[in-house]
């Protein structure tokens, strides 16, 4: 009773970070703040999910990606080189029972950063948490700016997406497919490096 309660209130809260429109953006992840003025949630075409069912597998990612992140005996982590990135960049994957449950990235660039975690449960993507920090001259991080992006995935396809306002990314269904591509994409890319490894 009182872990089912705990969860609730954790989800809650989640739920409400997710929607608040207010100034300011305090990061769930890194208490960090940000430049955005609002969070913009974007939904795409959802076939043949109704609002229930999206808020249910909202609901149902929000639970995975809690009880992962509390996982703090990995079976095994990995650490792979990212090539093609600028400066550098850097994959872990993390395993529970041999199952590839999380990937984080993180990628270098002269005016950027950029980290994603990816989560997954049974092979299949379920959410990408993404942090880019911003600045203007190379390496010089004392004015960064920080977005935020939050994705969810159903069989292969972006459902919903809240990101951080910023300039450059627009909040419509052609920027939410090709980032969905981008995405997948990517996974793919990696999960071929992290098998070339085994």
């Amino acid at each position: 009773m009182k872990f089912t309660a705990t969860l609730l209130l954790i989800i809650s809260v989640i739920c409400i970070s997710c929607t608040n429109h207010d100034k300011s953006i305090v990061s769930t992840k890194n208490n960090l703040d940000t430049s955005a003025n609002q969070v913009n949630p974007v939904s795409v075409k959802k076939d043949s999910l109704n609002n229930k069912q999206v808020d249910s597998l909202i609901n149902e990612i929000r639970g995975n990606f809690n009880q992962i992140n509390k996982i703090t005996k990995w079976d095994k982590i990995k650490k792979e080189f990212l090539e093609g990135t600028n400066e550098g960049g850097e994959a872990k994957f993390f395993y529970l029972n041999s199952e590839l449950k999380k990937i984080n990235t993180d990628q270098m660039g002269e005016t950027f950063r950029l980290v994603r975690e990816y989560y997954l449960d049974n092979s299949r993507l379920l959410f990408v948490f993404e942090s880019l920090e911003q600045y203007h001259l190379p390496l010089d991080r004392s004015n960064s700016k920080f977005y935020e992006s939050r994705k969810y995935f159903y069989h292969d396809k972006m459902f919903k997406r809240i990101n951080s306002e910023k300039a450059g990314n627009p909040l419509n269904e052609t920027s939410v497919i090709n980032d969905q591509n981008e995405i997948l994409k990517e996974l793919e890319n990696l999960e071929l490096l992290q098998q070339k490894s085994l």
